[in-house]
């Protein structure tokens, strides 16, 4: 109402100024016609605005104004609750305003991709959860809990002094046991909690489909997981030693530069590796390696990395050691890359299986102890794939 008043009276006030244009402001009486239009009332003045038109006015554009945002909150609050409806529930997110909705798309894709249904290992978890495990065993995994993505909400603990463990920490450390008395002759390795952690995260916190999800990558052919923690760490050494026989025919310049600088594999490539590039880089540029991983097989962590390092060339070649040492360690808190094209690049670099057991059988060749070690499978797998 107050809206439509104030244009009425605005009209009211333009129109009655154009049609008297030669109005006097002589007092009334002692009027001069200045033209012969006699039938004009020259006893007429116009009547000025007053104080409270003036704020009449003000504020029906005040109203108008907000009515028009209140509909744009409006629309933009339906669409995005209407979209976002399936996930805000589920997946606990550390930002309050926009729930990260491509998480349970990334987690749905994973599964298809692993046909992660095991329902045999649900009657294992349960049974885990009434052992004990180890001192030394839950020592170590209670020591990694709040080292475990402390950014993230879900794995913050309000009880500081206190030994108590929060929702998030309590389903990590569940699993983390779980895969400790699953896997005996491994037990429990650091890097294995960004991993658990990361999968938390991406369903929801359903410690059984983590478990399961853990367990398929870890006896998959595709990846042997497992073998990544195993005593000596033979599939890790195995990957950086393919990573180097790679890169130096991929990009020789950057890999005698790295010589030159004689960085310690530990340092990166090991802590990349070990939990799949989550212990160095932005959880939403991971979901997206992780689509790359999945899809590809571990060996595409190599292809990652020589793209990753390729793209990063600027602000390392040529420089010193530390510009290298503080690029590696703040990559996790800055969006060097880009995504898109590392993942286009890294497909330039596939490894051909032909290539992979090739490597292996050398590999093994130049360490013969391999030979009674468990990843000794895993090596196998690969020169079985060369012969066909």
């Amino acid at each position: 109402m107050g809206s439509t008043c104030s244009i009425d009276l605005s009209h009211a006030r333009k129109s009655r100024t154009l049609t008297n244009p030669a109005i006097s402001k002589t007092p009334p009486g002692s009027q001069k016609i200045s033209s012969n239009k006699s039938f004009l009332n020259t006893d007429f003045k116009p009547k000025e605005p007053s104080k409270r038109d003036s704020i009449q006015r003000s504020h029906s554009q005040k109203m108008q104004k907000s009515n028009s945002i209140e509909i744009k909150i409006k629309k933009f609050n339906r669409i995005l609750f209407n979209v976002s409806a399936r996930s805000s529930t589920e997946f606990p997110s550390s930002d309050k305003k926009l729930p990260k909705i491509p998480e349970n798309i990334h987690w749905k894709s994973w599964k298809t991709l692993l046909s992660n249904e095991h329902t045999y290992l649900k009657a294992f978890y349960s049974s885990y959860m009434l052992e004990v495990l180890p001192w030394s065993s839950e020592y170590e995994i209670r020591k990694d809990l709040a080292r475990t993505f402390p950014v993230e909400k879900f794995f913050q603990n309000e009880n500081v002094f206190g030994s108590a463990l929060c929702e998030g920490q309590e389903k990590l450390f569940n699993v983390l046991k779980a895969l400790t008395l699953h896997f005996p002759n491994i037990g429990y390795c650091q890097g294995m909690n960004f991993l658990v952690g990361f999968l938390l995260l991406m369903n929801g916190g359903n410690e059984i489909e983590t478990f399961s999800f853990f367990v398929k990558l870890s006896l998959d052919s595709k990846f042997f997981l497992i073998y990544l923690y195993e005593e000596k760490f033979p599939l890790l050494y195995f990957l950086i030693y393919v990573f180097k026989a790679v890169a130096s025919k991929k990009i020789p310049e950057i890999i005698s530069f790295l010589k030159q600088m004689d960085f310690p594999d530990e340092a990166w490539l090991t802590k990349w590796y070990l939990s799949f590039f989550l212990n160095g880089f932005p959880l939403n540029q991971v979901e997206k390696f992780w689509d790359y991983i999945l899809k590809n097989g571990v060996f595409s962590l190599i292809s990652l990395t020589i793209s990753i390092i390729h793209n990063l060339k600027e602000f390392y070649l040529h420089k010193e050691k530390i510009d290298f040492m503080n690029l590696i360690n703040n990559l996790s808190q800055n969006n060097f890359i880009n995504v898109k094209k590392c993942l286009k690049d890294a497909e330039k670099t596939k490894l051909t299986k032909k290539m992979i057991g090739k490597m292996a059988e050398e590999y093994i060749r130049l360490n013969p102890k391999l030979k009674r070690n468990f990843c000794l499978i895993y090596f196998r797998s690969f020169t079985k794939n060369k012969r066909k």
